[in-house]
């Protein structure tokens, strides 16, 4: 049995782009996909109560925080970066992380996106 926690597509607001025009706008939104997988059961499930658990609220915070820290080139490094966070805070886990960029480019019509994932995470449970 596998336990996962799922945040999706959670704007997040940054200073991201190589080009001079994405550098010259303040912020990009961008949208954050992550996943967290364990084989262990969280104490929450059985208990009802928050502290046995990871409460989303306070990473969802962290991240949004840690967007803010720099600029980022790169969508792909913005995403090694929270998977580095993240490796740090969940250390037996498999996590993927996503994330999905709006260019403004010449005939690109759809989103663009990175991801990044533990190599036992499965590949169907995004």
């Amino acid at each position: 049995m596998s336990y996962i926690l799922s945040i999706n597509k959670l704007p997040v607001l940054l200073s991201i782009g190589a080009f001079d025009f994405e550098r010259a706008a303040n912020k990009q939104e961008v949208l954050l996909d992550i996943k967290v997988k364990s084989k262990k059961r969280p104490r929450g499930c059985i208990s009802d109560q928050l502290a046995d658990t990871t409460c989303y609220k306070e990473l969802i915070e962290q991240l949004l925080s840690f967007a803010t820290t720099k600029h980022f080139n790169l969508i792909e490094h913005f995403a090694y970066e929270i998977m580095r966070l993240l490796k740090a805070k969940f250390l037996e886990e498999s996590i993927v992380v996503e994330v999905t960029k709006f260019p403004t480019i010449a005939k690109q019509k759809q989103n663009i996106s990175f991801r990044i994932q533990s190599d036992d995470f499965l590949e169907d449970l995004m």
